[in-house]
């Protein structure tokens, strides 16, 4: 299984657009050391050397802040920025106990004094003792504990807009005398949830000892202890075992603060339920693209939209869903800076936090999940590739979420190994039904002159956004062939590229405009798209579940609109988590295939019942905006 990270949690407002755009808004914000760019008609670099490495990050917080508690409850908290900005305004608060899922709200709210300056070095005031009346009580003399939510507001001179961070702390008051403890700063998640097992996975802000408290629903029966790693540690993957299929269970993550020896801390008991027997209704849900929007303040949250994704999750939540897809995009991402990509990534997990504790989320990889390298050439032109190695988009990823460890072998290009896929493409069976998620952002490039689309593969090497490479193909057929030797009634396929795209990415994604020239780098894209759906077709996958374009789309497509078909195939657009909308493209040859179209925030919502599957498009009002059956 992927390893959740050990790096906190920043909330600071990105507004970066798709790839293309990225590109083009970080050339404006880049702080970088740049020549002057040559006039008009430059040559065109004809090697990686005739390009100038640029770095991409535009963070504000430098660095997680530091949390002071004094006995009194006063405290206060120091953070630096990357430039000079005003003074910081900061939200003390904690998780409100009357509500379903973890809420926080903020009683209280204190600025920060700089007298009217500007400076990088941050101080906030802050106290803790207006949150004592929503502590739990204390049992058997044991100190009360509970959670401080902090959240800071500062204001960026470079974008003109507020940007945020949220973390939380976790505090005891003993005999009127407060104190930090080991604080778990993301988590605990349930996911991998079987027929008999699940994995708790968390962070913590210092080393401790973990384990898993398991009980019945009803609270009335302990089920087991279940321990994690046999030394402390910041992170803690911990497998639970002995479930019975169908049931429901509490649990709590426990750990054992250094400072204190024997003591616990008390932990927040959620629930969650083990797969059922196969033949067993169902309900999933598949949603994507839940990177920023327009609008400003929590639609804009470290690379996040916090605003839109963490509603629709919760909402497939209470209506039934075992399980999420998230087909990619979870952040705006195009950064040089492996700080900066991990706070996004921690921000998309924390914001999710609530559901994640009792649903499992199976995160896709898509384009703008990218740790890249940036370059320029001498005409002002902007090149980005992904990274190889442990340091790269997908190993960054990888450490962060839990998702099954099950696909192919990384590609190599000219003798040059790519990312690993551990954790980006994968697959599990679920009751009576195989899910796939698939990779199609691997190792991806972009950029270069208009005029020559494929210059940056030619000059840096990796693969074209929305190419599925050869070890994939083969890994793809493989399992589907394995799931149909089990005898699986369904099979979803999901990625983040539309194989036929409807609006905003038709230059790209799995058509390229209907590129086919092998003689260029990952250049036979029609040849690979039949390839891919031969598949597809093959072994009957029920419908393909995709991101991408930030819309509703509901594609049927036969032989007529995709040669060789021997049965329609289903294509589901679903990129509504957040991301700014894109309108429909009626130029493209399969216009008619499009069933339904909508551009609004929404997620689908699949329901298994035996052979027959029915869905729903649901938009953030809880509106429904399409249904049907797949058979």
């Amino acid at each position: 299984m992927s390893r959740v990270s050990v790096r906190n949690i920043f909330a600071v407002v990105v507004v970066v657009g798709c790839a293309a755009s990225a590109l083009r808004l970080a050339a404006q914000t880049t702080p970088v050391a740049q020549s002057a760019p040559a006039a008009q008609g430059s040559p065109k670099p004809a090697s990686i050397a005739d390009l100038t490495p640029l770095q991409q990050d535009d963070r504000l917080f430098k660095a997680p802040p530091v949390i002071e508690i004094n006995a009194d409850g006063t405290g206060a908290i120091t953070v630096e920025t990357m430039v000079a900005a005003p003074g910081i305004r900061a939200y003390i608060g904690t998780l409100n106990p009357h509500t379903r899922l973890d809420t926080p709200f903020f009683p209280t709210a204190v600025r920060e004094d700089l007298k009217g300056a500007s400076a990088t070095a941050h101080r906030v005031p802050m106290s803790v003792r207006s949150l004592d009346g929503w502590l739990p009580p204390a049992t058997d003399g044991s100190p009360r504990e509970g959670e401080a939510y902090v959240r800071l507001e500062a204001y960026d001179p470079r974008t003109a807009a507020a940007r945020y961070f949220e973390t939380r702390m976790h505090y005891a008051v003993t005999n009127g005398r407060y104190e930090r403890r080991t604080t778990v700063l993301l988590g605990p998640s349930v996911d991998l949830v079987t027929t008999s097992t699940a994995v708790i996975s968390w962070n913590t802000d210092r080393p401790a000892f973990g384990r898993v408290e398991l009980w019945t629903a009803d609270g009335k029966t302990k089920v087991g202890d279940f321990s994690g790693a046999a030394g402390p540690s910041l992170t803690h993957v911990v497998s639970v075992t002995g479930l019975k299929a169908g049931t429901a269970y509490r649990y709590r993550a426990l750990v054992t603060d250094q400072a204190d020896g024997p003591v616990v801390c008390t932990g927040r008991f959620y629930t969650f339920r083990a797969e059922p027997p196969r033949a067993t209704p169902f309900a999933f849900m598949f949603l994507s693209d839940g990177r920023p929007g327009t609008g400003g303040g929590f639609i804009n949250f470290n690379g996040v939209n916090a605003e839109v994704a963490p509603r629709l999750i919760a909402d497939g939540y209470r209506r039934g869903g075992a399980f999420a897809l998230y087909g990619g995009d979870l952040t705006s991402g195009y950064t040089s800076s492996v700080e900066h990509f991990g706070m996004m990534l921690d921000t998309w997990k924390h914001v999710n936090d609530p559901v994640g504790h009792e649903m499992p989320i199976y995160e896709g990889f898509g384009n703008h999940e990218s740790l890249h390298a940036f370059y320029r050439d001498a005409s002002g032109s902007r090149y980005s590739t992904d990274r190889t190695g442990d340091v790269s988009s997908e190993g960054e990823f990888a450490r962060r979420f839990v998702n099954p460890e099950n696909g192919p072998d990384a590609e190599v290009i000219n003798g040059v190994t790519g990312p690993s896929y551990k954790g980006t493409v994968y697959s599990f069976d679920y009751g009576n039904t195989h899910v796939v998620m698939l990779n199609t952002g691997y190792w991806f490039t972009i950029g270069g002159p208009a005029a020559d689309r494929s210059l940056a593969l030619k000059l840096l090497g990796g693969n074209r956004g929305g190419y599925i490479m050869k070890n994939q193909m083969a890994w793809l057929e493989r399992d589907l062939a394995a799931a149909r030797k089990r005898g699986v009634v369904h099979i979803f396929v999901a990625g983040h590229d539309p194989l036929l795209p409807v609006g905003g990415h038709v230059s790209d994604a799995m058509w390229w405009n209907g590129l086919n020239d092998a003689s260029l780098p990952s250049g036979d894209v029609v040849a690979m798209r039949d390839r891919f759906v031969a598949i597809l077709d093959r072994y009957r996958v029920t419908a393909l579940l995709v991101g991408h374009e930030h819309l509703y789309a509901r594609v049927v497509a036969d032989k007529s609109v995709v040669p060789g078909l021997t049965r329609p195939i289903v294509q589901f657009v679903s990129g509504g988590a957040g991301a700014p909308f894109y309108a429909q493209d009626e130029s493209v040859p399969w216009a008619r295939a499009i069933k339904k179209f909508a551009a609004s925030n929404h997620y689908v919502l699949f329901k298994v019942n035996g052979p027959v599957v029915e869905f729903e498009a649901i938009d953030l009002d809880g509106r429904v905006i399409d249904k049907g059956v797949l058979r």
